[in-house]
């Protein structure tokens, strides 16, 4: 080989290593960008899981609560109706040596009620415990209810 040809094939051979070189350049910037895309997609794909998982953990401690408040309601509820059960028995018909004593069970109902808000809230407790609808509820003693409510609405207007 001369001299020549030497630096002939030196040129060509530093053409194509320099061709090769920019294909190179040009797929590790294709690469970079792509890899900063996907990372951004990640990124926002996780920001997006966390926001989502904090949603969800906040609905959750907030049915948690509600239902919390249910139980204790429910519970607050039925207390007050064996209270009231046990109330109404006393106050039922006592016989005591043939001597015979009716209360009305629907004032006892209303006893220790002093002001039209009272009252109210009362009457609101009472329908809530003994409406119809309820598993226990009874139209009679709603009808009676009325009646008082009625008759003591006049009494504290």
């Amino acid at each position: 080989m001369t001299d020549e040809e030497q630096k002939e094939w030196l040129f060509k051979e530093n053409m194509r290593l320099a061709d090769e070189r920019a294909k190179l350049e040009e797929e590790r910037r294709a690469f970079e960008k792509y890899k900063s895309e996907e990372t951004m997609k990640l990124d926002h794909r996780r920001a997006i899981d966390s926001i989502e998982s904090r949603r969800v953990e906040m609905e959750k401690n907030l049915l948690e609560k509600k239902i919390a408040l249910l139980e204790k309601e429910y519970i607050r509820l039925a207390n007050d109706k064996e209270a009231f059960e046990l109330l109404k028995k006393r106050h039922r018909t006592v016989v005591n040596h043939n001597v015979t004593y009716n209360f009305n069970g629907v004032d006892v109902m209303f006893a220790g009620v002093d002001s039209e808000f009272a009252l109210k809230k009362r009457y609101r407790d009472l329908l809530k415990i003994f409406h119809p609808d309820n598993l226990d509820g009874d139209t009679a003693v709603i009808q009676d209810i009325n009646t008082a409510y009625n008759n003591l609405k006049k009494k504290y207007s």
